[in-house]
């Protein structure tokens, strides 16, 4: 599992690449993602709700993160 400080440091990896780059391609379609997520939380807590900004920075961070594992 990566931890706080590794989800932060992907987190600003994805902002820093962003200021350099003016429009942001992710390869991770939003819906597909949500629906994966939304079908981990459930397992955890049935009427979980997540802001659309929340899906967006897991999307971002995840992305980053498998970009550098692979």
């Amino acid at each position: 599992m990566i931890g706080v400080i590794g989800i932060v440091g992907n987190l600003l990896t994805v902002w820093v690449n962003n200021k350099k780059r003016e429009t942001v391609d992710l390869q991770i379609p939003k819906l597909a993602f949500f629906k994966v997520m939304k079908e981990i939380m459930q397992r955890f807590q049935p009427d979980f709700r997540v802001q659309s900004l929340v899906v967006d920075a897991l999307r971002e961070a995840a992305e980053v993160y498998l970009t550098e594992t692979i």
